[in-house]
């Protein structure tokens, strides 16, 4: 079998080999190959989650590929991302509601001030003014509301009799 010497240039020319392998890891001292694992500190992937972030938000966070995530996900818990992201938003989802509520319904503050007389006087403001659109929202969600919308039917036949009404 005959060869052709410009393959033999090209396999000679690719990769490096094991001597020069050797001679870059003592000149640079870094090793070649696959790159160390990054540890995730689950406490901080769980903080990330109840801010509401997605598995890829998470992922760059940790400057990791969201594969890899999943992947070092099911080798502590057994469990997918998916799974490990629905149970641990459940914090983002309750806090979401308690402030959408507190939209809602607004938020009276007290102060307490001293009159002309010295005695204590309690003032009750509101600190956020209740939302109507909130307790509508609120209301078609969680009470099955809706907005009542007429539809009228005008015949055009009738328009055109009062606009000749009106021009005569």
């Amino acid at each position: 079998m005959k060869t052709d010497n410009k393959n033999k240039a090209i396999k000679k020319q690719s990769g490096p080999t094991n001597k020069t392998k050797k001679r870059e890891y003592k000149q640079t001292g870094k090793k070649r190959g696959k790159p160390e694992l990054k540890e995730i500190d689950f406490d901080e992937l769980n903080k990330l989650i109840n801010f509401g972030h997605t598995g890829e938000e998470c992922a760059d966070w940790f400057n990791i590929d969201y594969d890899t995530l999943n992947k070092r996900i099911k080798e502590k818990f057994k469990i997918s991302f998916s799974e490990y992201h629905r149970r641990n938003i459940v914090k983002f989802k309750s806090s979401l509601r308690r402030l959408q509520f507190q939209s809602a319904m607004g938020i009276k503050e007290k102060i307490t001030k001293k009159d002309s007389a010295g005695k204590d006087v309690i003032y009750e403001y509101y600190a956020i003014k209740p939302s109507t659109d909130m307790q509508k929202f609120l209301g078609k969600q969680y009470l099955g509301q809706t907005e009542k919308v007429e539809n009228t039917m005008v015949e055009l036949s009738d328009i055109a009799k009062k606009l000749e009404d009106i021009f005569e």
